[in-house]
C-alpha cells in the first residue's frame, strides 16, 4: 500500500492533492488511482505507455508484445514478465481493457472523458513523476499513450502554471511549452 499510505517523501504533496479529487465519481476515482500508481511505480506508467503505444497502432494487443517492448528497455529479466503480467491484468480488472477470444490478447474498453482540468493537471504532473528527469514538452505529454484509457481535454500551459506550483511551463519556439516539475515544489 505504498501508493497511498506511504509515498516517497516528493511524492506527498502530490498524493494530497490526489485524494481530494477522491469520491466524486467511479470515472474520476479510476483516473485518480491511475494518476498515483503512476507517479508511484514508474514500471506502471511503462507497462500503460507500451500498451498504448501498441493499441494505437492495432485493435488488440498481447501481453507477449508488451512484455517484448518492455524487455527492450528493462533487459531480458524474468520479472519484467511476472510485474508486466500482473500489471495488465490489473489493467483488464480495472476494465480498461477486455479479454479477446484469444488468450492473452486484449482489446481496448471506450475510453473515459477527463472533464476535468484540475484533473487533468494532476494526471499531466504523474506523468512527469513517471519519467526520469520531470520535463517534457506539453503535447506530448498530453497525447502520451499511458494515458491510452482516458481521453485528455484541451489544456494550455498557462491554464496548468494557474492551475498548480508543482510544474513550471516554460515557452520554446513559437507554439510549443515545456512543463517541469519544481524541486522541493
Amino acid at each position: 500500500m505504498m501508493i497511498w499510505a506511504s509515498p516517497d517523501r516528493e511524492l506527498l504533496l502530490f498524493r494530497d492533492r490526489a485524494l481530494s479529487f477522491l469520491g466524486r465519481s467511479a470515472d474520476k476515482d479510476l483516473a485518480v488511482n491511475w494518476a498515483m500508481i503512476s507517479a508511484v511505480y514508474p514500471f506502471w506508467y511503462n507497462v500503460a505507455r507500451q500498451t498504448g503505444r501498441l493499441l494505437a497502432l492495432q485493435d488488440q494487443v498481447s501481453q507477449v508484445q508488451i512484455v517484448k517492448r518492455l524487455k527492450e528497455q528493462y533487459g531480458d529479466r524474468e520479472t519484467i514478465t511476472r510485474y508486466a503480467s500482473y500489471t495488465v491484468r490489473s489493467f483488464v480488472d480495472w476494465g480498461v481493457l477486455k479479454d479477446s477470444k484469444t488468450r492473452g490478447c486484449y482489446i481496448k474498453s471506450a475510453p473515459i472523458s477527463i472533464s476535468d482540468h484540475n484533473l487533468a493537471i494532476l494526471m499531466v504532473e504523474s506523468w512527469l513523476h513517471a519519467i526520469p528527469g520531470g520535463k517534457a514538452a506539453l503535447e506530448i505529454v498530453l497525447n502520451s499513450p499511458g494515458f491510452f484509457p482516458f481521453t485528455m481535454p484541451g489544456i494550455t500551459g498557462d491554464a496548468i502554471a494557474y492551475g498548480t506550483d508543482q510544474i513550471s511551463v516554460d515557452r520554446y519556439g513559437l507554439d510549443d511549452e515545456l512543463l517541469k516539475l519544481k524541486v522541493g515544489g
